[in-house]
């Protein structure tokens, strides 16, 4: 089917698509441009909606995810994408290549253009075994850190452009599975931004700042030249060692572990005034 059009749940595109029925499994073969693509209809997995976990963040889902339609059929797609939504990322021009053969899905994200930064990255899903599998090799740079976090994370506190990379993989048949088994490695480094609510170089300065108030709420902020750290992820749970933040006036070192599985934190920052 050549310059053929297309419209799936609002979304809309064209392009070329060839299928091949005389396999033993039949082959999808084509290149396609989509106005924009949500895949959070997608992506929840189905059975009963998430219970409240640690804090009131919303628990892990153990409800199963059926991968037996990547069995089905084997592809080689390239898709090009104006606008791409994941959970609560929007994600501006994207461009990838799929592939798929035997169960196995590998997605290669040759374009990724993310809150003012770019990015590429492998990602892989395993649906042939008993025990899917998947993995994940990302690298960013130039992101916009607080549109980033609060679209991401909810996390409103933090400014400056960042750079991230990560190397995980996981196993299991559900999210709770998959959050519970990662493994592998990451790591953040924002630089010229500001971290908001508190103002650690006025702390440092005088005690006094912090009895009057001046030195924490709504309009104190603790600018950075450079926030970075690194993380070894284990079995869902990373730790990290060499969390800093420089500063002219105060110097920040922070080391614990953030258990992903079971959403629980264990970490200590230290503010240092540098003289």
């Amino acid at each position: 089917f050549r310059k053929a059009k297309l419209s799936l749940d609002g979304m809309n595109g064209s392009g070329n698509i060839a299928l091949d029925t005389g396999r033993t499994t039949p082959y999808v073969k084509g290149d396609f441009t989509l106005d924009r693509l949500d895949l959070n209809p997608y992506m929840s997995g189905g059975g009963a909606s998430a219970s409240s976990g640690s804090g009131g963040i919303a628990a892990w889902s153990a409800s199963p995810i059926d991968f037996s339609a990547l069995r089905l059929v084997d592809a080689d797609l390239d898709f090009a994408v104006n606008a791409l939504r994941a959970g609560g990322l929007n994600i501006g021009r994207s461009a990838l290549g799929i592939a798929l053969a035997g169960g196995k899905l590998r997605a290669n994200l040759k374009q990724l253009a993310l809150y003012g930064g770019n990015g590429s990255g492998l990602i892989s899903l395993n649906g042939a075994g008993a025990v899917p599998q998947f993995g994940l090799d990302l690298k960013v740079s130039g992101v916009q850190g607080e549109p980033f976090l609060t679209d991401a994370a909810g996390f409103t506190r933090l400014s400056g452009t960042g750079s991230i990379a990560a190397k995980v993989a996981g196993s299991g048949g559900s999210q709770q599975a998959w959050m519970k088994s990662l493994g592998g490695a990451a790591s953040i480094k924002f630089e010229d931004g500001a971290i908001k609510g508190v103002n650690l170089a006025e702390i440092a300065r005088t005690i006094q700042s912090v009895l009057t108030g001046s030195a924490v709420g709504g309009a104190a902020k603790t600018d950075f030249a450079e926030l970075s750290g690194s993380f070894v992820i284990k079995n869902g749970v990373a730790a990290n060692k060499d969390l800093k933040l420089l500063n002219p006036f105060v110097r920040l070192n922070g080391a614990g572990v953030i258990d992903i599985g079971n959403q629980t934190l264990d970490y200590r920052v230290e503010p240092k005034a540098v003289s």
